[in-house]
């Protein structure tokens, strides 16, 4: 993965450092933040604790254990390409960082829900035997009343299943 730094701060916990890498992935555009410890891959650690705003590098993430991304080396790609990084720092790093709110947060776990549970429902359809076609507002009527149970909404009670508390 390539990326371009925008920026580096560092700060002493004591017994190790710890770096926050900002930069923007060059082959997505994406801004975004990684954070290092001095450590974990150390060689990593001091190449990017030294880099510049407009530094180039090529970076390699490996998955660790954990599950996290780790980047296990960083190989110079450039240096300060550009005129004036401090400016495109400072509008990269608002307009990559604003995360959602918890309404917008909220409002999407709705989504992620109502696309689960209509997709239940469609299976619903599939393992029971329907007489005639089955229509859209059929399987949404049915989609519905996963969603409701989902929410804990007291309306519903799946057929043939005690009301959970």
């Amino acid at each position: 993965m390539q990326i371009e730094v925008l920026g580096v701060s560092t700060e002493n916990k004591g017994k190790y450092r710890q770096a926050k890498i900002d930069f923007k992935n060059l082959e997505s555009g994406r801004v975004d933040g990684k954070t290092l410890m001095s450590f974990s891959y150390k060689d990593v650690f001091k190449t990017l604790t030294e880099a510049k705003p407009g530094d180039q590098f090529d970076v390699k993430p490996v998955k660790n254990d954990k599950g996290f991304w780790d980047w296990t080396e960083a190989t110079p790609a450039g240096k300060n390409i550009g005129e004036n990084r401090s400016e495109g720092f400072k509008k990269a790093v608002t307009q990559g960082r604003d995360f959602e709110t918890s309404e917008e947060r909220a409002k999407k776990q709705v989504y992620i829900v109502r696309q689960s549970s209509i997709s239940a429902a469609i299976d619903l359809v599939k393992v029971n035997s329907f007489e005639g076609p089955v229509t859209e507002a059929d399987v949404i009527k049915s989609a519905k009343v996963f969603e409701e149970y989902v929410f804990g909404i007291d309306s519903v009670s799946p057929v043939g299943e005690a009301e959970v508390t």
